[in-house]
């Protein structure tokens, strides 16, 4: 019995088969996965209605895509040569009228599918595969969360992406046509540079992005503005996002605009727990046949249903070590050097008496946050090592309470009051952001 994908194992039998002492090969595919149950076979009712293979590449995309798509490709395109050179010799307009009915039956068919599976998860009857909650990967009763799949937002504003695992939608909430939170794009950026001022990215988190109509570098924006100088800011932070997402976002966006300078904050979702991926192998999730399928609700109700969910071993994992943290800040430092960018290191602050208040939940408003010690005193080493500089907001606001709106994001006053201490670093000789 050869238990390889195919063509692996036919050829394997064909080259092998003479120095074998057996009667008969059988290729048997995946059948040892599915004895031993490390996968998931198909239900029964797929199985008999030749969708098997489906069934398969939705559970491994980034595997089978070439066999499932090219390969199989390659074997309709051989097949319709064949008929083709046989119905020359037959009614020709017959079977072309027969086949463009079929094509037009299979078509209403997924049209159909389609609208029903729309018509489901639109009223809630059937769940499915959310570009951000994937699925649940809640635990309610050992308390855990992960919030790259249950997030603070709804999903539609909010798209898959390959790298990024989710990026803004343009256009949706407060995003603007690049994806920025408020007013300020691109070519605000470009044409700030023109006029002499400065363009400042900044990226991080929620805390960066701003949770409700306001945040701290579009008050940071507006000192600019109300001075009557031409240096913007363009707001590129995005909830959930870690260390690892934002040395990839920047390195886009250095190539798109070349900001002066880049104001950088992360650390909470990077020690977040991981679920049993941490970033560097969540991109497994994605991949650009998973991307384009997507648009498609029936395929993510099928999806939703058949998935494979990491394993976890209940143990506490971040989604980003602090090792990995100071590697991914590292980068960020490289791509500014080689851009003739400057960076400014910004510390995680958090609702300290928040968190206390409610140390005896200790996920919801413990837990891992405990480790936002860690990964502050991490960003406030590498600043020190690297000459980069730092604003220190974790001792700036953590100890009071009203500068947050719950354990870790600004009130409007906070917000302005951080706005204004990045602005006067800014204001420094040998910056002089006007």
């Amino acid at each position: 019995f050869v238990g390889l994908s195919t063509p692996k194992q036919e050829i394997w039998m064909r080259d092998h088969h003479r120095a074998l002492r057996a009667n008969v090969l059988l290729g048997v595919g995946a059948a040892f996965d599915f004895i031993s149950g490390t996968k998931k076979q198909a239900p029964r009712w797929i199985r008999r209605t030749g969708l098997e293979w489906l069934f398969r590449f939705i559970q491994e995309p980034g595997r089978l895509w070439y066999r499932s798509i090219v390969v199989n490709s390659k074997f309709i395109i051989l097949v319709i040569r064949l008929i083709s050179v046989r119905v020359l010799t037959r009614n020709f307009g017959v079977i072309l009228l027969r086949a463009i009915l079929y094509l037009l039956m299979t078509g209403l068919l997924l049209f159909c599918a389609e609208a029903l599976a729309r018509i489901a998860t639109n009223m809630g009857w059937v769940s499915y595969y959310h570009p951000i909650i994937i699925q649940s990967f809640i635990d309610p009763s050992a308390q855990k969360e992960d919030w790259r799949l249950t997030h603070i937002y709804r999903d539609e504003q909010f798209m898959p992406d390959s790298l990024l695992f989710w990026k803004p939608k343009p256009g949706t909430w407060r995003y603007n046509a690049d994806g920025f939170v408020g007013t300020v794009d691109r070519s605000t950026m470009r044409e700030a540079q023109t006029h002499g001022g400065c363009s400042i990215l900044a990226i991080g988190d929620s805390n960066t992005q701003g949770i409700t109509e306001f945040s701290w570098p579009e008050s940071l924006n507006e000192l600019f503005v109300t001075k009557g100088f031409a240096t913007r800011v363009a707001n590129a932070g995005v909830a959930g996002y870690s260390s690892y997402q934002g040395a990839h976002l920047y390195k886009q966006e250095v190539r798109k605009m070349k900001p002066t300078v880049v104001l950088v904050s992360f650390g909470w979702n990077d020690m977040t727990p991981d679920m049993g991926l941490p970033d560097r192998n969540f991109s497994s999730f994605y991949s650009p046949v998973n991307s384009v399928l997507s648009t498609s609700r029936l395929y993510l109700v099928i999806r939703n249903i058949f998935s494979v969910q990491p394993q976890k071993d209940g143990e506490y994992h971040p989604r980003v070590s602090i090792t990995e943290y100071r590697e991914n800040l590292n980068k960020i430092i490289t791509t500014a050097q080689e851009h003739k960018s400057k960076v400014l290191f910004l510390t995680r602050p958090y609702n300290s008496e928040h968190m206390v208040w409610n140390s005896v939940s200790p996920l919801l408003k413990g837990g891992w946050r405990k480790y936002v010690y860690d990964y502050n005193n991490a960003v406030r080493k590498l600043a020190q090592e690297q000459g980069v500089p730092l604003i220190d907001f974790e001792t700036q606001f953590s100890s009071d309470a009203a500068n947050f709106l719950d354990d870790s994001h600004y009130s409007l006053e906070a917000s302005r009051m951080a706005a204004k201490l990045i602005y006067e670093w800014l204001q420094q000789d040998d910056m002089a952001c006007r």
